[in-house]
Formats: structure tokens, C-alpha cells, sequence
């Protein structure tokens, strides 16, 4: 039974801002009389015998799964086994087997595109719909070209490795995307059942089908929309999961966007759907001859408050005013957007975000993507040492140094800082969580946590602690650069001969956006500095005076 839409339709008609994200699977199992997840009274539990072959016999499943959907055939007689065999096994491990192994399952997960370390990019499922037993391994095919356009647009291209891409392979019961009737479309319940009447042509019933994703034509042009609980239902398989899910309908045509999923049809509009799914971009194409009823406030579309729909608001009030000042020949104040022809104004001409996303994101749709981006994703990759405060002496050395990420036709922008902060003794330690590890150290995660939201965790924690204004004080290091795999690099710096105390050393790092062949940085405004991170480590200096070498590359002056 499917739940009315209609709030939902009206939302996603507007893709404006993000969707609640879908509530996790019940666990079940509450206190007193047990029941099973797929039965009405629980069986026995098992003895710790059964316990132990049941446990064998799910890992031994479970591996096989892991190694992808090539396994599958193997893995789901298993799982198949496990569920006859031990009834009254564990619930997770019940509802696991059932959910690899039933007649709409998980084949398996695999990486297609590997950008880094999960902990520090941004992390992507691409899901099929529709796929049955028999050629489920169509979807190998089918998902390539989904991020063939994917990866066209200029903004993905150039943040590739900013990315992961798992594969989800899912095995559907039928093939097909259920139709809604006008009461399921409008929320409301089924009319009664008329009576037959002799000579009078029986009313179709919308068709429904039983797939891995429950797709349903809930669009008013049938754009298709994968059920949230079925995407979560397989996403919580993988645990680096961002919450973002391109889902592609085998048998849909137009797609969907919002709350963190993209759907898509045969119709490949990838970029268009994950622009509000992703972004939260609205749309810039205009069908609806009304004005809308409430305000609509975005990076790309704006409504006026004028009494003619046809009069833009003030040029303070509109979100793409920077660039409008920066006299950007492309950027404009447009009628027509978030779908309706008068009473709103868009950007640009043309953009992914208008018609069904065959062009490229218009400059303010690509900035905005920008700074969703580095909301998910630390400009500083790596770094080294790890601990945050140093100690050493005057006659000692040390090496301090970033990798910053690398996008493929621009660099970062690496400055180093070294500040003074006491002479004499080193001030009293700052309280600190210890910190393991080595000499190297990778960012910490910055993924979003839990259910899909509007920004990543670093971009939440940006705004509750933004960086000091300006930029790092103290003298400037000369950095040496080290070149790395394709377009990534690797900055240090040698600091020795400090005078005793206190010091700070500071690796400023930024993306300035300026991608070659562009007249224009991708990114005019960023007021959360979302592009920018400071790596910074205090340094202790105990022991005697100094002999300060003369000043050069890595030896600033000891003052």
C-alpha cells in the first residue's frame, strides 16, 4: 500500500531545499513476547550449537556476498538456507539474509569510481531498478552511462576525485513503475467500488509491480521516484554512506530529485535530478502560467513581492547579486523559474537545471555546487605530523606538510605562517584528547553522518566555528612542493634553530576556483569560507639559545 504523495508531489515540484531524509528500518523486537520480522510469533531461540552453525553459515554467505554480485548466485542459496534452516536466529542477521536473497534483493555493492578514502569524500550510490533475476547483470551496462553524463558536466568532471561511486546491483520480482491513481495522486482514499453494471466497460486499474525500489510514476509528466524506505532499506549495507542515491528506473522515463535521491529514466537526466538532490537547486524551466502562492527563495530562483508577476525584486534581494555586479555576461534576471512562467526569475539562458539538464550548470548553479561540495570535503587531504602540539629543540629539526585535494585542471593554493606566541619556557600545555598514530595523518571525517541533510557535517561545523577573518598571522614560510600522482602535490616545510618558547606554524590552504579556458572563478561568493582550511600546530621549543642560521627557504628569522 502506498502512502499519499501529495504533499510530496507538491514539494518536488519545486525541489525547493531538501526532503525529510527517510526513516531508518525498524529493528523491531521489542520487550515481553518476541515476534520474527517475517512470521507472527517468533520460534524457539537456538541452542548455542545451532548458534554456532548458524553463525558459520552466515558468514560463510556473507563473505561470498561481499565479493559482489558475481558471488550471488553462490551467496543466495546460502542466505536461502540460513532462513529455513535457523528461524530463530538473530533478527539483523534474519532480515539480512532475506534481504539478499528474497525475490527483490541485493546482488551485491561494488565500487565503480574510486576517488579516496571514504572518511574523507563524498560517497555515492548508484541503484537499478526493474532488473530481473534472469539479466540483473544488465545493470553492469546500464550504470556506466549513467555517470557518462554524470561525469560530462564540467562541476563533476573537475571534482572527480571528490567522489565515490558504488554500484548496487538489485535483483527485482517484476519489471515495471507502478501508476498512481488521481486518489493516490491527490492523498485521497479509494472510492468505494461501483456496481457492475451490464454493458459498461470496466475502469482500468492503475498497474503496480513488485520491484527492489518500488518506483512509482508520481510526477505530473510521470516523472518516476524511487520510494525513500526501499533506498534505505539497501543503503544501509554500505556503512560509508553519505546518503546520496542516484536511482535509475529501467522501465521510467523522466526522473525525480530531492531529499538525497536522484531518479532517473531512460531519459538520462542525471545531472538535472542530482542538482536537487545533491545541490538543492530548484528547477529553471517554466510550465505553470500561475505566479506562486508563497515565497520562493534559492541560489537559482527568486520570486518578487511586486503586484506585477512580471517585475523582478530589487537587485539586493536577489541571491545571484554578486555576480550581476561582477557584470558576468551569462547571468541575468530571467523570467520564469522553479517551474512557473511568471512571478519568479532564474539566473541563465540555459542550464542543466532547465529542460531535462542536456546542457551544463549555469555559473550560479556550478558555484553553489562548488560549496556543497566542500561542505562534504576538507580542502586538506592529508597532513603531517599528526599530533597538533610539537615539541623540539633549538637544535632540532622538523618537517611539517599537506597534501591538499586535487581537482583536474586547477590547484589548490598552499601559504604557510609562522607566529611567535611566547619567549622563554614553552606556555603550560593546552588540554587536548590524546591522539594516536604515526607522522601522517588524514583529515578527519567529514562526511554527512546519518540521514541525508542540506550540507555535510563540515560544512554545520563551519558555521558553528568559523575561521578567524583575514588570514593566518606571522611571518610567511617558503614551501617546498613535491609532485604526486596526476594532479595532487604535496607542500612542506622545515622549520629549525627556533628560539625557545612558544610557537605556531600554520598551513593555509584554498581553492580559488579558477579552472583554466573560464573567464570567471567558479565561485564569486563564499562567505562561510567553505573552500578554504588552516592546518595548524603549536610548536614547543625547550633547551637553550639558538644559533640562528641565516634566514632562508624553511629558516625564518627567530624572533
Amino acid at each position: 500500500m502506498r502512502p499519499p504523495i501529495a504533499a510530496l508531489l507538491a514539494l518536488l515540484s519545486l525541489a525547493a531545499g531538501p526532503l525529510p531524509g527517510p526513516a531508518a528500518a525498524q529493528d523491531g523486537g521489542g520487550k515481553g513476547k518476541e515476534e520474527n520480522p517475517f512470521g507472527e510469533e517468533a520460534p524457539p531461540p537456538l541452542t548455542p550449537e545451532q548458534e554456532k552453525e548458524a553463525a558459520a553459515l552466515f558468514d560463510k554467505a556473507k563473505a561470498l556476498a561481499s565479493k559482489g554480485s558475481s558471488h550471488f548466485p553462490v551467496a543466495r542459496p546460502l542466505f536461502q538456507r540460513f532462513l529455513k534452516l535457523y528461524p530463530g536466529a538473530d533478527e539483523d542477521r534474519l532480515r539480512e539474509a532475506e534481504d539478499r536473497s528474497g525475490e527483490n534483493c541485493l546482488a551485491g555493492i561494488e565500487l565503480m569510481h574510486d576517488g579516496g578514502p571514504s572518511s574523507r569524500r563524498i560517497d555515492v550510490e548508484l541503484m537499478g531498478d526493474g532488473y530481473l533475476e534472469s539479466k540483473y547483470q544488465e545493470f553492469l551496462k546500464h550504470a556506466p552511462s549513467q555517470m557518462v553524463e554524470f561525469w560530462r558536466e564540467p562541476l563533476y568532471a573537475e571534482y572527480e576525485d571528490y567522489f565515490n561511486v558504488w554500484r548496487f546491483d538489485l535483483v527485482s520480482k517484476e519489471e515495471g513503475v507502478d501508476e498512481l491513481s488521481m486518489e493516490e495522486r491527490m492523498g485521497a482514499p479509494p472510492p468505494p467500488p461501483e456496481p457492475a453494471r451490464p454493458g459498461r466497460k470496466k475502469k482500468r486499474e492503475p498497474k503496480k509491480f513488485s520491484t527492489a525500489l518500488n518506483c512509482i510514476a508520481a510526477g505530473p509528466q510521470n516523472q518516476v521516484w524511487a520510494d525513500p524506505e526501499q533506498v534505505q532499506r539497501w543503503r544501509r549495507y554500505l556503512p560509508e554512506s553519505d546518503g546520496l542515491t542516484i536511482a535509475f528506473a529501467k522501465k521510467g522515463e523522466l526522473g525525480m530529485g530531492g531529499g538525497g535521491i536522484a531518479t532517473t529514466g531512460r531519459k538520462v537526466a542525471v545531472v538535472h535530478e542530482f542538482g536537487h538532490a545533491f545541490v538543492g537547486l530548484l528547477d529553471e524551466y517554466a510550465v505553470n502560467p500561475m505566479r506562486p502562492q508563497g515565497r520562493i527563495f534559492a541560489a537559482n530562483a527568486v520570486s518578487t513581492n511586486d503586484d506585477d508577476p512580471r517585475t523582478p525584486p530589487p537587485v539586493d534581494d536577489i541571491p545571484w547579486k554578486h555576480w550581476l555586479k561582477a557584470k558576468h555576461p551569462d547571468v541575468k534576471v530571467l523570467l520564469g523559474g522553479a517551474t512557473y512562467q511568471t512571478g519568479v526569475f532564474r539566473p541563465a539562458a540555459s542550464c542543466a537545471m532547465n529542460s531535462g539538464g542536456s546542457g551544463a550548470m549555469c555559473w550560479v548553479c556550478r558555484e553553489e555546487g562548488v560549496l556543497k561540495i566542500y561542505s562534504y570535503v576538507n580542502p586538506v587531504d592529508e597532513y603531517g605530523p599528526v599530533q597538533d602540539v610539537i615539541s623540539m629543540t633549538p637544535a632540532e629539526s622538523r618537517e611539517f606538510f599537506v597534501v591538499p585535494m586535487a581537482p583536474k585542471r586547477h590547484r589548490l593554493l598552499v601559504e604557510w605562517y609562522l607566529q611567535r606566541i611566547s619567549t622563554g619556557e614553552p606556555l603550560p600545555p593546552e588540554p587536548a584528547a590524546p591522539v594516536e598514530g604515526g607522522e601522517v595523518s588524514s583529515v578527519a571525517d567529514d562526511r554527512a553522518s546519518g540521514m541525508w541533510r542540506g550540507d555535510g557535517d563540515r560544512g554545520f561545523r563551519r558555521r558553528q566555528d568559523p575561521l578567524p577573518e583575514g588570514k593566518p598571522l606571522g611571518s610567511t614560510l617558503k614551501a617546498v612542493e613535491k609532485k604526486l600522482k596526476d594532479n595532487a602535490f604535496r607542500s612542506s616545510v622545515v622549520l629549525k634553530g627556533l628560539d625557545p618558547g612558544t610557537w605556531k606554524v600554520t598551513a593555509r590552504v584554498l581553492d580559488d576556483a579558477k579552472v583554466p579556458g573560464y573567464g570567471f572563478p567558479w565561485v564569486l561568493k563564499d562567505d562561510d569560507r567553505m573552500r578554504e582550511e588552516w592546518k595548524t600546530w603549536r610548536v614547543d621549543v625547550t633547551g637553550g639559545a639558538a644559533v640562528v642560521p641565516a634566514p632562508g627557504p624553511g629558516n625564518p628569522p627567530g624572533r
